[in-house]
């Protein structure tokens, strides 16, 4: 989410969708509007929360954003912001979330031509 929010970065390359897992991305837009955001969400895990998500809120989740949570009852925190715990239940009982998310970017499958590693911090 934060390279979806950087100007620079969304000017050179176009970001079409930001899937993330168990992540504080509330309070933050893409820097392009068509960018379509896909967060999943173990209501068990605490990190989402951080940006102050929840009843209270002030930050409204918006309409073209997908947002997946479940509460996994074998979890708790901070097991529950593991990646192998996301894996686990995205593997599991629910795997549909998975499918509704491969759904959503499927299309965008392709070669691998390069990778570029970037440190991102919150600004």
């Amino acid at each position: 989410m934060n390279l979806a929010t950087d100007l620079d970065v969304a000017s050179e390359y176009r970001i079409t969708h930001v899937v993330t897992l168990g992540s504080p991305i509330d309070n933050k837009r893409p820097a392009d509007h068509t960018t379509r955001v896909v967060s999943l969400v173990n209501k068990h895990d605490v990190i989402p929360t951080l940006d102050g998500r929840g009843p209270a809120s002030p930050h409204d989740v918006p309409d073209s954003w997908v947002e997946l949570s479940w509460l996994d009852e074998s979890y708790d925190y901070p097991l529950s912001h593991a990646p192998q715990a996301y894996s686990d239940s995205l593997r599991g009982e629910l795997a549909h979330h998975r499918d509704r998310v491969n759904a959503l970017i499927g299309s965008y499958d392709g070669e691998i031509i390069g990778n570029q590693p970037y440190m991102l911090r919150d600004r």
